[in-house]
């Protein structure tokens, strides 16, 4: 891929966030999600820096904390509702720390290659959970954060 030149991206940031339904909203977290292709190879990246909560009051977390509960899910699915990609330590308490880990080396990015209906270097599963949230929901289930 060292001859990549991007013809089209779309970048979402969302920058010192807090979670739904937070009490103190001093608590934040940014993120951003990077869709990017040449017309040939498409990729999304996912960017992570400083994480201080996983869970908004919705899906049980604290509204004091943004912990608890049942918390974020990183990762994609194919759009049939049964394949799908998440993130080691998905919907644990473990996925505060997302910013130290990476599936390319860096801390606190994960890249994925999405033109391909097999998902180069992971395994795709069609069991287990996944669990789907409406649009208002996006940043809470997602959880990115910035990277640079």
């Amino acid at each position: 891929m060292r001859d990549f030149v991007s013809s089209w991206m779309f970048i979402a940031t969302w920058d010192r966030m807090a979670f739904y339904g937070a009490k103190i909203t001093s608590i934040m977290n940014s993120f951003q999600v990077v869709m990017v292709t040449d017309g040939r190879f498409s990729f999304a990246i996912f960017n992570y820096g400083d994480i201080n909560w996983t869970t908004g009051t919705d899906n049980g977390g604290d509204a004091n904390t943004g912990l608890g509960g049942t918390p974020a899910q990183v990762g994609f699915n194919a759009g049939d509702g049964v394949t799908f990609y998440s993130v080691p330590g998905s919907q644990t308490a473990a996925i505060v720390d997302i910013e130290t880990t990476s599936n390319i080396g860096v801390p606190g990015r994960w890249v994925f290659r999405t033109d391909n209906s097999n998902i180069e270097g992971l395994e795709c599963t069609t069991s287990g959970a996944f669990t789907t949230f409406t649009i208002l929901a996006l940043a809470d289930a997602i959880n990115l954060t910035r990277g640079y």
